[in-house]
């Protein structure tokens, strides 16, 4: 699928993507070196946790960065997601397993003026 990353990433053969805060980057070693550090938790409110299986509520205006890491990575699965900079008007939703590897996210409209052909629910297995 189209590639939404920013130039020089959207021409990368391979992205490395971290599981916890999503940054991403072509180099597999500043991959390695930032994953072996990285304590990103997942940010918004923990809505539901199981022990195992947890579920976050993320608003989109106050983790933008996060939101918009998300939707970028979400776009690489979904042909038509046309989401992927403008997440202040969207509530996201992810679960995780064990509070640190990303399995599923959905998002939806704040509000029924905001015209949202994009609700997705998209699994990462």
């Amino acid at each position: 699928y189209f590639s939404p990353f920013p130039p020089p990433f959207n021409k990368c053969q391979k992205l490395f993507i971290c599981p916890r805060c999503l940054r991403y980057t072509p180099s597999q070693q500043t991959y390695q070196t930032h994953t072996s550090q990285c304590s990103q938790v997942t940010p918004g409110q923990k809505i539901y946790d199981d022990g195992v299986i947890a579920f976050y509520e993320i608003d989109g205006r106050t983790e933008k960065l996060f939101c918009q890491f998300l939707s970028l990575f979400s776009k690489l699965f979904l042909d038509g997601k046309s989401l992927y900079y403008n997440c202040e008007h969207f509530v996201y939703y992810v679960m995780t397993v064990r509070d640190q590897v990303l399995i599923n996210d959905l998002h939806k409209a704040r509000s029924a003026k905001v015209k949202n052909d994009d609700e997705t629910i998209v699994g990462y297995f």
